[in-house]
């Protein structure tokens, strides 16, 4: 066995061989100076060429310099070079940054409204039973129980708050206002008489999540359709559905209330405070009185500030409405549509 000096010895032996294999001499090119460097006297090369006149790029060959186009070529490729910009903006198309800042809101939105169709279009057959509630009660005893008006989620007697304790559910802190009038439960335009079809399928899923997690989930919201269109219906129902846990009182305004008023009912902002939503029938009419607008656009802002879920119907889109404060709040909110529904929806 060799030892490690003469292992060592062979190996740098073996390199020079290598390497001189590998560079060609160039003893005629270029004035020739003594080799100073280590490397130099293990290949034992004695005279290198002198190149201490040069720049410092001419010292290297073009595929081994170190620069940034060439770092950016292999990472990014060569494309990278002409830059891209992420948002054109040109002054002469009519956009500002206002309108583009919109626009962005607005995809946002219906990208947002786009997962949760699909979700609510995803079948989950390992979750779902028929038959059973999400509680695990049958649904047969859950319909008799509302029939027969029993509470099936009522706390035992020893623990339930009396009704007329300052700590129950129904007590509300705020100030009382005559206006906004506060939604009562009722019976009729609930989602016990609606209906759903082609036509307004994906406006019910939107207020579905609506009711599901208020003032998080698409708001403010617009239901957009013609007249007869069941658009008034949807909206009262999805104000009674989010009414119904309690966690607060619904406002409902209709737009007739307010047809030739100059000033909002003093109040107002009390009739806001703790409540969960907004909800207004009817918004066009309200547009095109241009300072009704900016009053109720003023009110809009303020519920929205204070956390409350905002939706309104129209016969015509948002960005067809005159400029004005509540012009300015909804341009680029979530809307669904609801048309008329066909002959095999009516049939079915």
């Amino acid at each position: 066995m060799q030892p490690r000096k003469e292992r060592l010895d062979l190996a740098i032996a073996q390199a020079k061989q290598g390497i001189q294999s590998l560079d060609p001499a160039s003893d005629s090119a270029g004035n020739k100076v003594k080799a100073r460097s280590k490397l130099n006297r293990l290949r034992g090369v004695s005279q290198v060429e002198d190149t201490r006149d040069s720049k410092l790029l001419e010292k290297v060959g073009t595929s081994r310099r170190p620069t940034f186009d060439l770092v950016a070529d292999q990472v990014l490729g060569k494309e990278s070079r002409n830059p891209a910009r992420l948002i054109e903006f040109n002054e002469n198309n009519g956009q500002s940054l206002s309108d583009i800042a919109a626009q962005r809101i607005k995809d946002l939105r219906e990208r947002t409204l786009a997962q949760i169709n699909q979700k609510q279009m995803e079948a989950q057959p390992e979750s779902e039973f028929l038959g059973i509630e999400i509680d695990g009660t049958p649904v047969w005893e859950s319909i008799l129980n509302d029939q027969r008006g029993h509470k099936s989620h009522a706390f035992k007697e020893e623990i339930a708050v009396e009704k007329n304790s300052q700590f129950h559910h129904n007590k509300v802190l705020s100030e009382p206002a005559d206006w906004p009038k506060r939604l009562n439960f009722e019976n009729n335009l609930t989602f016990k008489q609606w209906h759903s079809n082609e036509e307004n399928l994906q406006a019910t899923i939107a207020c579905e999540a609506v009711i599901n997690e208020p003032s998080r989930t698409l708001n403010p919201l617009v239901i957009l359709g013609e007249s007869e269109t069941g658009k008034s219906h949807l909206l009262h129902a999805t104000a009674q559905a989010v009414l119904r846990p309690m966690e607060g009182p619904v406002l409902f305004i209709h737009a007739a209330e307010l047809t030739g008023l100059d000033e909002l009912e003093k109040g107002w902002q009390n009739a806001l405070s703790g409540a969960v939503m907004l909800a207004i029938d009817d918004a066009d009419v309200i547009a095109n009185q241009p300072v009704l607008a900016n009053l109720v656009g003023m009110m809009l802002d303020h519920a929205l500030n204070l956390g409350l879920h905002v939706a309104v119907s129209s016969r015509t889109p948002v960005q067809q409405w005159p400029a004005s404060r509540m012009w300015d709040l909804l341009r680029s909110c979530a809307t669904v549509e609801i048309s008329k529904p066909s002959l095999v929806s009516l049939v079915m």
